[in-house]
């Protein structure tokens, strides 16, 4: 699974990125996502910062770092607050 998944996002491929995993969750999503949705979250995301991403880890959890430019808002600052 971490060698498919890191060579889809090296790769720029979101839905690889969607067929390697079987569900993702980070700070921008309110809930875990797979399939179609998870491949839009995806391009959404390599289209908002494009650059590197350095992957560690294996097994079921990957760790990644990105270094890259920062070119839009992030889902998270779109979404309304939570009171």
């Amino acid at each position: 699974m971490t060698d498919q998944h890191r060579a889809a996002w090296h790769g720029g491929d979101p839905d690889a990125a969607a067929a390697a995993v079987v569900t993702f969750a980070d700070p921008d999503t309110d809930k875990p996502l797979h399939g179609h949705a998870l491949a839009a979250h995806a391009a959404d995301f390599m289209a908002r910062f494009p650059g590197e991403f350095t992957f560690t880890g294996g097994g079921d959890v990957l760790t990644w770092t990105l270094t890259a430019a920062h070119r839009a808002p992030t889902s998270a600052s779109r979404r309304p607050a939570r009171r």
